[in-house]
């Protein structure tokens, strides 16, 4: 299986294991899922092993994959931390999204974007006299907006 970190015809890399803290067990409960379905997730989309160890989460699999899966779990564990909540389809979009630019902040999109979101769907609301959606409807309209396969086809 290719990862979503290997480019098509790149040979394997070599064997890689990285761990990611998690300094609050509650955390990381939240990220990881009800029964791991999140870690379950990154598994099958990254082709990584991902076993709980006495700090954190620890992956292991070709390197370019555990590099993102590190990059990935660490900024979702940022996320979680400030109080946001990951679902499974916000996994499978993050995957697909640093996939396509390792240089990406999902922090970044999660708080400016979802300002500005908001912003302009309290004023709609306000104008009709109805209540803003939640925050999580939000956050899905943001990653189906930003998904780099759309942002592709417009471009």
């Amino acid at each position: 299986m290719t990862g979503y970190g290997r480019r098509a015809g790149d040979p394997k890399g070599a064997t890689k294991e990285m761990e990611v803290a998690f300094p609050q067990s509650a955390v990381m409960q939240a990220l990881v899922g009800d029964k791991d379905e999140n870690l379950r997730t990154i598994e099958r989309e990254l082709g990584l092993k991902i076993g709980r160890s006495a700090n954190g989460l620890t992956l292991v699999g070709q390197d370019t994959d555990v590099e993102l899966g590190h990059d990935l779990l660490t900024q979702l564990r940022d996320l979680v931390q400030s109080g946001e909540n990951v679902f499974k389809g916000d996994v499978e979009r993050a995957i697909k999204m640093l996939s396509g630019n390792r240089r990406l902040r999902l922090e970044d999109l999660f708080r400016d974007e979802i300002s500005e979101v908001a912003s302009a769907q309290r004023s709609s609301q306000r104008r009709l006299g109805r209540r803003p959606i939640s925050k999580r409807l939000k956050i899905t309209m943001l990653f189906s907006v930003l998904d780099p396969l759309e942002l592709e086809r417009h471009t």
